[in-house]
């Protein structure tokens, strides 16, 4: 396991994210803030994603380099996504409010992959065939 940052491709570890930098001092209604890091703003053009289906019924889109997505399999969707909750985990330590880590680690760590598909259309065609089936299924012969 090991915790992906917005920055790098999952698999392969090449840069698919551009960064700007905002300006150091900035003012909103809340305060002044000081910003010290570059923040992701786009994919440069070694970047696109993918979809993955999960089984609470959400859906999540996935950030990778375009070589990797033409050779991407089915363990490598699952490592993919179980980096993911890895790297959600190791965030979760990090926080100070103890009392949302139970909550959010019982809901992680019965997350799974149920399907994948390079585009969202896939994700959602799947569904309706899943919901055309079920209503065909409960309709009653007369």
């Amino acid at each position: 396991m090991k915790i992906l940052r917005v920055k790098d491709c999952p698999l392969c570890g090449k840069i698919i994210w551009k960064f700007y930098r905002p300006p150091i001092i900035s003012k909103s209604n809340f305060g002044i803030s000081i910003n010290f890091r570059k923040l992701p703003h786009e994919q440069n053009e070694d970047g696109t994603h993918f979809w993955i289906l999960v089984n609470d019924s959400s859906r999540m889109m996935v950030a990778i380099c375009k070589d990797c997505l033409k050779k991407l399999t089915n363990e490598q969707v699952k490592q993919i996504f179980a980096d993911i909750i890895y790297t959600k985990l190791e965030a979760i330590k990090k926080d100070k409010r103890k009392e949302l880590h139970y909550k959010l680690f019982d809901r992680i760590r019965v997350i799974e992959v149920w399907r994948w598909g390079k585009t969202e259309k896939e994700i959602i065609s799947y569904l309706q065939e899943l919901k055309n089936e079920k209503i065909n299924n409960t309709k009653q012969p007369e």
